[in-house]
């Protein structure tokens, strides 16, 4: 059947998926809202923070839908998504246990879960209780394992609901306690509620085990937490955990509570029956109505047990406990009762004197019967109960009372075992109505309260020799005379005993750090030292872990462990089983945490008492402290006599968080068409993703930095016409004899003379020769010859060279601009290099002038186009963050520090702010063929933006944002290797 159900859930899931997909091309419609609704409980939890996420593959992603329970627990949530598994989370809120009435508030980290199929536009009902968290627990489990995220959705449901009963998601527990839920009949609803209320009774029981307040802190959510624990690690409820550090299975435990498979069983197939018979409850249903479903409870054998066998529901008789002291004096009418405990409720008490049946407890749940004592002889006799409980279990047990009808007598109810001297004796007396004159105690008067029959007296205890000061045992005499002149005396024992109990402690190993070296040592090594602990956060509470040592030492949770003695000095002693041990603990010179009991653990009669340091054992709040901060721990043992002996430990601690979850995601926020590339100038842009869990049961602080630079490299195109020419320097020269003017000059080719050259007057003229062999040049000064008369001017040949091979000098600079420049004509005829021009001039005068002229030859092939690729880098650095919880919700950091709650995904964005680089958008620069600007031209081609998605994180423990720089920090670095972004033309 369940293979079917299997089945069948699988296919319709699938076939919902396929139902949302595209009909064809037409435009898809708006998708149909839905409710989730249903009722928190644990009792019902008012004020809760009710979460809907996306659980596809069994991740939890995005917020759906989110709601706060009402006063009886329920919640409504509109969803619009698609066909999706969905995981729900309640958190905070608060509710009231069924088993004692107490007022209990959800702690940080405590969360009940639920998990179901939900399929766009049909509605859900989903329940949010302690079994759905189970649930949860057991999906997770098996998705880890491999198994497709609807296979374990189907399983764990069937699993738990067989257990449970009940279809644990739809099915709406009713609180037993209410009496507007009274019932003919045990409804599915009823079944669901007694079960819840079976959990509240098993922790009230195990709250005393450990020796606190009832529900204090051993609680329902309490031990969901520890339940969800022990099946999402191993997929088992068994008891059994993995140990983070190591990977092996270990024990789980309620403190001083062991867990097994049987305690989800049987523990609460009998707790189950327990708050039937109770008077808590208000339902109209009884014990006979739920005794088949608890059977079945405990009998259950599906593999989440491990195989382990069962158990028979209950084999053992109640509990029969005396209220007053045995051997007391009664006298006329007595009331005499007992309490009487059973986990499967109390079917009848009968009580009998002396083997003689004298009657049965009208209330078994209160047993009591009245006796009147003068039907009877004075002195001893024995009252005896016979208890059976609902599955006919049955237990004996005689108590010893004494009946004094016909004189005076006295009881003492003051301890007969003190440690000094003098001793107050104390008690009440029976006088049969004719009253009493006198009470004395080792012959001194006591004083007498007539009104409620009591009296009191002060006496000294001399031991019966010096060398038994310490120690002795000595019998006093109390006489009571009535008025009627009748003297009873009684003996009693008095114990003297004023040598202290002896504490013998051993310390766990602990953490420390110095520096950068971690290192274990002794535990008392935080006492003596000052270096405080190092404690992580996930340790700060037992999380299931038992006070044991062996699992407090693999779970590197410090503890102290005292063995306790008291010295047998003339046979005075207390054994180690009666010595008492209670526990306070003080912060900063303030008591935090009251003297309060610890409970001894007993292995093979080895007592002793186990102190680790953790919340449950300390106070919820003794992790809200700095590593300055001191804290103090008092113990202090107790023999019968009152004698005590102290251990103090102080220490201090630095709590530190485990480094987070961080998983980080590059964004390109640079994917721009290339022509809208200058719309990632001077922006600022999102560039990575971070998600950062708490996995830890304690909210954590964390602040950011990110000191990462952040680069991109622009490559442009320069493009410019280029004019290419030789240049060439030149010295003219030019005479002029009376009314003659004779201009001397070379005439290169296409040439551009420079305007700036002047004519100077000179008396030589340099002459410049290249070697046209060797390349070499040579310089030689003239002087020419002025002649006196007419126009024929002459030159020394060896001076002035005529010849072919005389070369002169150049060189080829571009020449960008030709503004200015005048052009001459081709070469005329005659000489190629020589021309003489006469020009007349009306002015006298003889001189010799010369100028040196620059002109330009332009080169083979110019103007032509010339094109140049460049780069340019700018460098930049992160901008800020944002961070977001687990609904979107921007959140702003106090004193530099944002705050995540524990069981908590956020999400951090990184962001840069980019340079302004220049647009180089010239696009004439691409046509190759038309280009003609003599001013160079640019153009971008390509844009790389490398991104540092580097995150730096530094996390301390939440002791409140004014203190987070005072706490140990943690450096968690996340983000990978940098990422390119290119866009290009």
């Amino acid at each position: 059947m369940l293979r079917r159900l299997r089945t069948f859930s699988i296919l319709f899931f699938l076939l919902t998926l396929i139902s949302c997909g595209s009909s064809g091309g037409d435009a898809p419609s708006r998708r149909p809202s839905a409710t989730v609704d249903g009722f928190a409980v644990d009792a019902q939890i008012t004020g809760g923070s009710v979460t809907v996420y996306s659980y596809i593959n069994a991740q939890k992603g995005s917020v759906l839908g989110s709601a706060v329970t009402d006063d009886t627990g329920f919640y409504s949530i509109t969803l619009q998504g698609p066909d999706q598994p969905i995981l729900i989370e309640v958190r905070g809120g608060s509710y009231i246990e069924e088993a004692s009435g107490a007022g209990i508030t959800l702690n940080d980290g405590q969360i009940l879960r639920a998990v179901t199929f939900y399929k766009s536009g049909f509605p859900v009902r989903l329940m949010v209780t302690p079994f759905t968290n189970i649930t949860a627990g057991l999906i997770e489990y098996q998705t880890k394992s491999g198994t497709p995220v609807e296979i374990a959705i189907t399983d764990a449901t069937s699993a738990i609901s067989a257990m449970a009963g009940v279809d644990i998601l739809t099915t709406v527990p009713l609180n037993i306690t209410d009496l507007k839920n009274a019932r003919m009949s045990l409804t599915a609803g009823l079944k669901y509620g007694f079960l819840a209320a079976a959990i509240s009774s098993w922790t009230a029981e195990a709250s005393v085990l450990n020796g606190a307040n009832v529900h204090l802190i051993w609680n329902s959510i309490s031990l969901s937490q520890v339940m969800y624990r022990d099946i999402s690690e191993d997929g088992l409820l068994d008891g059994k955990g993995i140990n983070p550090n190591s990977g092996t299975i270990v024990d789980l435990g309620f403190g001083l509570v062991p867990l097994d498979a049987n305690t989800y069983r049987v523990e609460f197939a009998r707790h189950l029956m327990k708050m039937a018979g109770s008077e808590e409850n208000k339902t109209g249903i009884g014990f006979s109505e739920v005794l088949l479903e608890a059977d079945r409870l405990a009998g259950m054998t599906h593999q989440i047990f491990n195989g382990l066998p069962t158990v028979p529901l209950d084999t053992t008789g109640p509990v029969i406990d005396p209220i007053e002291a045995e051997g007391l004096f009664h006298n006329d009418s007595l009331t005499f009762a007992v309490d009487v405990s059973d986990t499967v409720g109390i079917k009848s008490v009968f009580f009998d004197l002396d083997g003689v049946a004298i009657g049965q407890a009208i209330d078994p749940q209160n047993p009591a019967v009245l006796i009147n004592t003068n039907l009877y002889t004075d002195g001893g006799h024995t009252i005896g109960v016979r208890a059976t409980d609902n599955l006919e279990n049955e237990t004996y047990r005689q108590f010893a009372i004494k009946f004094a009808n016909s004189g005076a007598v006295v009881n003492v109810l003051s301890s007969t075992t003190v440690n000094s001297s003098p001793v107050i004796l104390s008690g009440d007396y029976i006088d049969n109505g004719v009253g009493i004159q006198s009470i004395t105690v080792q012959g001194l008067p006591a004083d007498i309260n007539a009104v409620d029959k009591t009296w009191n007296v002060s006496i000294p205890l001399v031991p019966p020799n010096p060398t038994q000061s310490a120690a002795f045992v000595k019998t006093v005499p109390i006489v009571i005379k009535d008025n009627l002149d009748i003297e009873n005396t009684k003996l009693v024992t008095v114990t003297m005993d004023t040598i202290k109990p002896a504490i013998d402690p051993f310390y766990s190993v602990a953490t420390f750090v110095v520096g950068t070296d971690t290192f274990t040592e002794s535990l008392s090594f935080a006492a003596t030292s000052g270096i405080p602990l190092r404690i992580e956060t996930d340790k700060i509470s037992l999380n299931g872990v038992p006070i044991l040592e062996g699992a407090l030492g693999i779970n590197f949770i410090p503890y102290i462990v005292i063995h306790v003695n008291d010295p047998n000095v003339n046979a005075v002693f207390t054994p180690e089983n009666e010595i008492t041990a209670d526990i306070q603990y003080k912060l900063k010179g303030s008591i935090v945490a009251p003297w309060h009991s610890l409970v001894p653990v007993d292995t093979a009669n080895n007592y002793r008492f186990i102190i680790p340091l953790v919340s449950e054992l300390l106070h919820p709040d003794w992790q809200l402290a700095t590593p300055q901060d001191q804290h103090e721990i008092e113990i202090r043992i107790k023999d019968r006599a009152g004698n005590a002996t102290d251990l103090r430990f102080p220490f201090q601690a630095e709590f530190v968080p485990p480094p987070p979850v961080v998983t980080s995601t590059a964004i390109n926020a640079f994917n721009k068409p290339f022509p809208n590339r200058a719309e990632l100038y001077g922006k600022v842009l999102s560039v990575s993703e971070h998600l950062i869990s708490n996995n830890t049961n304690f909210p954590i602080l964390f602040s950011l930095s990110d000191p990462a630079i952040h680069t991109v490299v622009k490559v442009a195109e320069e493009a410019v016409r280029k004019l290419e020419g030789n240049k060439i320097t030149q010295e003219d020269w030019r005479i002029q004899y009376r009314y003659w003017l004779i201009k001397m000059f070379d005439v290169p080719i296409q040439v551009m003379e420079d305007p700036n050259a002047t004519w100077q007057s000179t008396t030589s003229v340099d002459l410049k020769n290249k070697d046209p062999n060797t390349g070499a040049i040579t310089q030689t000064t003239v002087s020419p010859n002025l002649p006196a008369t007419g126009p024929t001017i002459s030159f020394p040949t060896e001076q002035l060279p005529l010849s072919t091979s005389t070369l002169w000098e150049s060189f080829h600079p571009p020449l960008a601009d030709t503004t200015g420049m005048n052009y001459f004509g081709p070469i005329p005829s005659g000489d190629p290099r020589i021309l003489a021009t006469f020009a007349y001039f009306p002015s006298a005068g003889n001189f010799l002038q010369r100028r040196t002229v620059t002109s330009y030859q332009w080169a083979t092939g110019s103007p032509r186009n010339e094109y140049l690729l460049f780069s340019e880098t700018n460098n930049f650095l992160t901008d800020h963050f944002e961070v977001r919880n687990n609904v979107g919700e921007r959140k702003l950091s106090i004193n530099g520090f944002y705050r995540i709650p524990p069981k908590t995904t956020y999400t951090i964005n990184k962001y840069v702010l980019t340079p302004q680089l220049t647009f180089y958008n010239d696009t004439e620069v691409g046509n190759r063929e038309t280009f003609v600007s003599a001013t160079p031209k640019k153009y971008d081609l390509s844009i790389a933006w490398t991104i540092n998605n580097q995150i730096d994180i530094k996390i301390v423990h939440d002791t409140g944002f004014e203190k987070a720089l005072e706490m140990v920090a943690v450096d968690v670095v996340r983000g990978g290797t940098p990422a390119t972004y290119t866009i290009t033309r």
